[in-house]
């Protein structure tokens, strides 16, 4: 209950009105640096997040994102970045920290036509190298449901690289008998003992009754 009330009011948050960010006392990122991050979301998000060109990407990234990796490996499309099917326009971007070479930003891309994926919220790192805004991390803070499924937000640490999808992977029913063991085993076991204290105090009972009809009456 209290991961759904978060990630309900992450939710609200996160489609709050510009109006109300700002009245919230939000950070703001100046106007040229906010034209050259659009540009770089612009190229970065269909390149990476998408997938249309990896390799082009690699450019775009900072080198701490570039950490663990080779240029072979962003020509593959093997990167730390989650892959989602994103529209190329309509991204949604809220500040939460801003310095001059540093932010740190929740953003927000829709689904691209025809997917069944909801809209998700990419937390983004930027650092500005050698006077360029360049992407150092990226990853999902909470996934919308779409395409017709129940109101739904998934939230950290339910979305990341390793929570891939599980496909066809179920368990057996036999596992669902092991919670209802462990819930039903204390429960049976006061039961029993009450019924055992139940029976020795009727045998109890009983004993006394037997007593004091052998002992004569006066």
């Amino acid at each position: 209950m209290r991961s759904a009330a978060v990630t309900l009011a992450l939710a609200v948050t996160l489609i709050a009105s510009p109006a109300t960010a700002q009245a919230a006392g939000d950070p703001v990122i100046p106007k040229s640096d906010l034209h050259a991050i659009k540009v770089l979301l612009h190229q970065f998000v269909p390149a990476a997040v998408a997938r249309k060109d990896p390799g082009a990407a690699y450019r775009l990234a900072a080198p701490a994102m570039r950490t663990g990796t080779v240029r072979s490996d962003w020509d593959k499309g093997v990167i730390p970045v989650v892959p989602y099917p994103a529209r190329p326009t309509g991204f949604g971007i809220r500040p939460l920290v801003v310095a001059p070479d540093h932010i740190l930003l929740d953003l927000m891309l829709q689904p691209r036509a025809g997917s069944d994926a909801g809209a998700i919220v990419f937390k983004t790192e930027l650092t500005r190298v050698g006077g360029r805004w360049l992407v150092a991390s990226m990853a999902p803070a909470a996934q919308f449901s779409g395409g017709g499924a129940p109101p739904q937000v998934t939230a950290e640490p339910d979305l990341g690289p390793g929570r891939g999808d599980p496909g066809n992977a179920r368990l057996s029913e036999r596992w669902i008998l092991v919670p209802m063991a462990v819930v039903s085993l204390p429960l049976a076991a006061a039961l029993i003992a009450l019924v055992t204290v139940w029976y020795r105090g009727r045998r109890s009972r009983a004993r006394k009754t037997d007593m004091r009809a052998t002992i004569p009456w006066r």
